[in-house]
């Protein structure tokens, strides 16, 4: 192969997926959460327990009761003090407002300079910085904003993103989608089926984002099937169309790993979810729970980048419809193992992330930081380096 030939193929490349680097303008957003070991003790002592035979009101009331317990806590008060003397240290206040809301649950302090603001609040044991939405040029534009108000300020305080605490969900909105009803359903029926990412590669979670695989057979393929037969109609009514966006994300089952003496069924507790609980639908979203907790801004950024440039992908790209049978390279596991190992390997898990990354022109690479840090990536790595240097040198 000659050079002219190279190079108008690494050309045509370029071009080929600049396309999926911009196109739809999806709104983003985060809840990215820190603790330590004092905050998840003193959780522990604050939070009441829920019974499947409590109403949703009644639920509610606990939690909210809960929240504010821990909100009124020595340890989280004084975290939250110091996190905001932290902002007033490096906000300048002609620019940016600091400002306290109550909310349904506790109180939310907030950092706020035009579009860009960054809310405080608490969670299960955890401070939660919640941002968005806004469109990844956003998010690239203020990326060492966003780093010092939430990495570098819960480090001053000694939080930190804890692996099995917290987590760092990401949110799409559902007005992106909502004048393309059949991109929306390729989105599902892609992100679920690259199973790999809810076993292993964004998080693995049986308790509270549970991969749509692992639902019981009767109910994973009544999920599916639905799923596959999504009605994208322009002209199908939209509340049909949310009931059946929520049966497929928010199924109504009973499943091993659900922890019954707390919940009545699954529910939201699912590695991608819809939430329409806000009264403006410009708030409804697409959450996707099954993220761990990123290590720092960097990270939930190249995240939403790939999931940018997936999605505008699959405005080309019409994934192949969801089959309820375990794929092959699947193993369900004996006893109790599915709880913390997911059932595929390393190497299937990363072959088929490569797969999900390489039409979006992304460097996997780049990705490989939040991958489950049990699956020791560096051989990896250095194979794929060696490979690239053979490459290079191969003509």
């Amino acid at each position: 192969m000659n050079i002219r030939t190279v190079f108008f193929q690494t050309l045509a490349s370029i071009v080929f997926v600049s396309g999926f680097a911009s196109g739809l303008n999806l709104q983003f957003g985060g809840e990215l959460t820190v603790s330590n070991n004092d905050l998840w003790w003193d959780r522990q002592c604050r939070y009441n327990v829920f019974s499947p035979e409590q109403s949703v009101a009644e639920r509610n009331a606990l939690t909210k009761e809960s929240h504010r317990n821990f909100f009124g806590s020595p340890i989280f008060r004084c975290a939250v003090e110091r996190i905001q003397n932290h902002w007033r240290s490096r906000l300048d206040s002609s620019q940016f407002i600091l400002s306290a809301t109550e909310t349904h649950r506790d109180v939310r302090f907030r950092a706020q300079r035009n579009t860009f603001h960054v809310d405080l609040g608490v969670d299960q044991g955890v401070l939660e910085y919640s941002i968005g939405p806004n469109e990844l040029d956003h998010f690239e534009q203020y990326a060492t904003d966003y780093q010092d108000l939430i990495f570098e300020s819960a480090d001053t305080q000694g939080l930190y993103p804890m692996l099995f605490l917290g987590g760092g969900h990401i949110s799409i909105g559902y007005t992106s989608f909502r004048n393309d009803r059949e991109l929306m359903k390729r989105f599902l029926l892609d992100f679920i089926g690259h199973y790999e990412l809810s076993m292993g590669i964004l998080d693995y979670n049986v308790r509270s984002s549970l991969s749509h695989w692992l639902l019981p057979d009767d109910c994973r393929s009544a999920v599916f099937d639905r799923l596959n037969h999504l009605n994208t109609d322009p002209d199908y009514p939209e509340a049909q169309f949310i009931s059946d966006l929520k049966f497929v994300l928010q199924p109504n089952c009973v499943d091993r790993f659900l922890d019954t003496s707390e919940y009545a069924s699954r529910g939201k507790y699912m590695s991608i979810t819809f939430r329409d609980d806000a009264p403006d639908t410009e708030n409804w979203r697409f959450e996707i729970r099954g993220v761990r907790p990123q290590k720092g801004f960097q990270v939930f950024l190249n995240q939403i980048r790939l999931l940018q440039a997936r999605i505008n992908y699959l405005r080309h790209y019409i994934p192949p419809e969801l089959t309820s049978k375990w794929p092959r390279e699947m193993a369900f596991q004996p006893g109790d193992q599915l709880y913390l190992n997911p059932p595929i390997t390393r190497e299937v898990a990363i072959s088929r992330f490569k797969d999900y990354i390489k039409p979006t022109g992304l460097r996997w690479q780049d990705q490989i930081e939040y991958v489950w840090p049990r699956w020791d990536c560096s051989q990896i790595l250095s194979a794929d380096a060696l490979q690239a240097h053979s490459n290079r040198h191969k003509y």
